[in-house]
């Protein structure tokens, strides 16, 4: 481990802590590391990260400024979080997930690959965002009232009334275009069963 890696850092004890830090990993000012901490190869940590014990975070992962990790968070390749984010004990996150700014999950919340969450968005203890696969795009729960597929987010009544021409001017067969409505309706009833558990994070 070479210190030039950790410039700027207030990490006591750090090698004391049992902490593993990969290749072109870079920290911000003020981040604080708990014990048992893995870092992959070029991840980058902004200013006043906080993680806790046990995190391990994959490759090419890339946390915002004033990010606070619980215990036991385990992070996947290419990860992006945004700034003021707060992620609760044993979280698990995919490969390549994005999570904006603000963002905020309870414990044990677990997301698959590629998700992708708005800003300020909040999820309660042990929620899972399904993610359904279409016949060419993931397609996922972003934000209350909002829906994302492939490059598109938009609100349910926009998807409700245009998800079929959306899936045929994709090239969509007949049979793929009522999958793809259908899921849009599952993604709909789920938010509903969720009721408070998920929603916007309140500012402090």
């Amino acid at each position: 481990m070479r210190a030039e890696r950790i410039t700027g850092s207030e990490l006591e004890s750090h090698w004391d802590c049992d902490n593993r830090l990969g290749d072109d990993v870079w920290l911000g000012d003020r981040v604080r590391l708990g014990n048992d901490v893995r870092l992959g190869d070029r991840v980058r940590l902004g200013n006043d990260v906080r993680l806790g014990n046990g995190v391990w975070l994959g490759s090419r992962v890339c946390l915002g400024h004033d990010v606070r990790l619980g215990d036991d968070v385990w992070l996947g390749n290419g990860v992006q979080l945004g700034d003021y984010v707060e992620l609760g004990n044993g979280v698990r996150l995919g490969n390549g997930v994005w999570l904006g700014d603000g963002v905020r999950l309870g414990n044990g919340v677990r997301l698959g690959a590629c998700v992708r969450l708005g800003d300020s968005v909040r999820l309660g203890d042990y929620v899972q965002v399904p993610v359904y696969q279409s016949w060419s795009f993931a397609i996922h729960w972003h934000s209350p009232g909002t829906i994302r597929a492939g490059c598109l987010i938009k609100p349910f009544d926009w998807c409700t009334a245009n998800v079929r021409q959306v899936a045929a001017e994709h090239g969509y067969p007949p049979d793929e275009q009522e999958r793809y409505a259908g899921y849009v309706e599952q993604i709909i009833a789920w938010e509903k069963v969720m009721g408070d558990k998920i929603g916007f994070a309140r500012p402090d």
